[in-house]
């Protein structure tokens, strides 16, 4: 089985912006939107290096790993 290094870094960005609060809604091939309730979004959203915070904040794979072990626990146990 080969894997996408690619994919998984998206799946990663998506994963951790889903538990932040976000959510994730695919648009079209390779396009996806990001939107979180007014309620909680700051003027950090306006700033003009946000989209690369943004990804840089949610690229964590250690929060992925995280899930993925307690997902293996919960099902052999």
């Amino acid at each position: 089985m080969s894997v996408d290094a690619r994919a998984v870094q998206i799946m990663i960005v998506m994963y951790n912006a889903v538990e932040a609060g976000w959510t994730v809604a695919k648009e079209c091939d390779n396009k996806y939107a990001f939107t979180k309730s007014a309620a909680n979004v700051t003027e950090e959203v306006l700033a003009d290096d946000f989209p690369s915070n943004f990804v840089a904040r949610f690229a964590d794979i250690d929060k992925f790993f995280e899930y993925l072990h307690g997902k293996r626990r919960r099902l052999a146990g």
